[in-house]
């Protein structure tokens, strides 16, 4: 073995006849007494070190030790620094047409926070939830639909709105008339437009004369489906059909109380055998209650009921062989002649304010009667409407703003006209239609 000796310096063992200490390079002690000491002598130079050596590889690894904890505390801070700082804006790039496409699934995945009021950038706003991808798009009309960015989207629960409860709604206003179109007379229903016709009534004898009830609810007519004339009333749409009067007599041409509770009509009951001989009656509903009105005279017919408690009726006085018409109170008192001609006048229908009654009369022109007007007390009576062809059959719409009529035809039949309450405006509504009652809107 080679002979070692110590740096006194370091401590780092070196050669026998080493001269410089080969870790910390200064000269032994031994040879230091032996260097001449000039000024001009350089400051001795470390010699190079071999890389093998003891003195280098602790160096090197200490070196690695401090640049090892200097790169973990430098990611340390800059992993602090980075989730403290607010983000940078992101520019988006404008949409595309392929973009545009795919404008519905924007509108289900994009957050709010993405949408800015640029028109081709966003900004997503700092947050503690993860960062929710960036969405590119452009101009675009689109509301975002919120998207939560944690777990999945629920779907909403239903909630059961309150069932409202159920209401009568009102029907449309409707014509009721009589007809003949399918061989004898039937009723039938019509809208006011002239669509949708429906047959209420459908047997081998005659029904005529329908009247709409008050509320719209009803309809009471006369037939003679049971050998003789009588009154019968309906629903609206024609079922639940039942007799009222049950006499041998003809009872006919029914009309309403304006209350619909009780129902005025004309009949021979008091003597049957006698064809001509008329007298005005009214019940009740159910066909009870009946007490005559008037007195006796050889004919009383077509009675109509005011809301003033009024009824108006044709009659026909001893002696005389026309028509004229007289109202009075519902128990017969005060009656009073309204008209005084020397011709038929007849069919009287009190308006709806019961201001005016409607009739027709041959005063102007026996061989073409008219339609006329006149106050309650039968003054200021004048002609409305007039054609060439005899008109039968006149009412009031329920506002009493028109009023509907049969006119004769050239082959026998009769249609059905409408006209305003001043005469103006006549139109056909509809052929073969007779004794037409306007239906208000059903009510409960």
């Amino acid at each position: 073995m080679t002979p070692q000796k110590f740096c006194p310096y370091c401590g780092e063992e070196n050669e026998q006849e080493a001269k410089y200490c080969r870790d910390c390079g200064r000269i032994f002690p031994d040879l230091e007494s032996q260097r001449p000491s000039t000024e001009s002598d350089p400051t001795p130079i470390k010699p190079p070190q071999p890389l093998g050596s003891n003195s280098n590889r602790n160096t090197y690894i200490g070196i690695a030790v401090v640049i090892f904890l200097l790169a973990v505390v430098s990611g340390a801070w800059l992993l602090t620094s980075s989730s403290d700082a607010d983000p940078e804006p992101t520019a988006v790039a404008p949409a595309t047409s392929d973009d545009h496409e795919n404008n519905e699934n924007i509108k289900d995945t994009a957050t709010p926070n993405q949408f800015a009021t640029s028109e081709n950038f966003v900004v997503e706003q700092p947050s503690a939830l993860p960062p929710t991808p960036t969405i590119a798009i452009g101009v675009s009309s689109i509301t975002p639909t919120p998207t939560s960015a944690i777990g999945p989207t629920k779907s909403p629960t239903a909630t059961m709105s309150p069932t409202p409860s159920p209401t009568l709604t009102p029907g449309p206003e409707e014509l009721v008339f009589q007809s003949n179109r399918d061989g004898d007379y039937e009723i039938f229903i019509v809208d006011l437009d002239g669509q949708d016709l429906r047959q209420l009534t459908n047997n081998s004898a005659p029904d005529n004369f329908p009247r709409v009830s008050p509320n719209g609810r009803q309809i009471v007519f006369q037939s003679e489906r049971d050998g003789n004339i009588e009154i019968y009333i309906m629903d609206r749409d024609g079922n639940n059909q039942r007799r009222l009067t049950t006499e041998p007599a003809k009872d006919r041409l029914p009309a309403w109380s304006p209350d619909g509770t009780q129902i005025v009509f004309s009949s021979n009951r008091e003597d049957p055998s006698r064809s001509n001989v008329f007298d005005i009656y009214i019940m009740d509903l159910d066909g009870n209650n009946l007490r005559k009105i008037g007195e006796n005279t050889p004919y009383e017919s077509h009675p109509s009921w005011s809301v003033n408690d009024l009824l108006v009726f044709n009659v026909t006085d001893s002696g005389t062989d026309y028509w004229q018409i007289y109202s009075a109170n519902i128990d017969g008192s005060d009656r009073r002649r309204l008209t005084r001609s020397q011709d038929d006048e007849w069919s009287p229908e009190w308006s709806p304010d019961g201001r005016y009654i409607l009739f027709h009369s041959e005063r102007d022109n026996a061989a073409n009667p008219g339609i006329y007007t006149m106050n309650a007390d039968g003054s200021d009576a004048r002609m409305i409407y007039n054609s060439s062809r005899e008109e039968w059959g006149a009412s009031w719409s329920t506002d009493g703003s028109q009023i509907v009529f049969a006119v004769d035809q050239p082959d026998g039949t009769a249609d059905l006209f409408i006209m305003d309450a001043n005469g103006n405006n006549a139109r056909r509504f509809l052929e073969r239609g007779g004794y037409p009652s306007w239906a208000p809107a059903p009510q409960q």
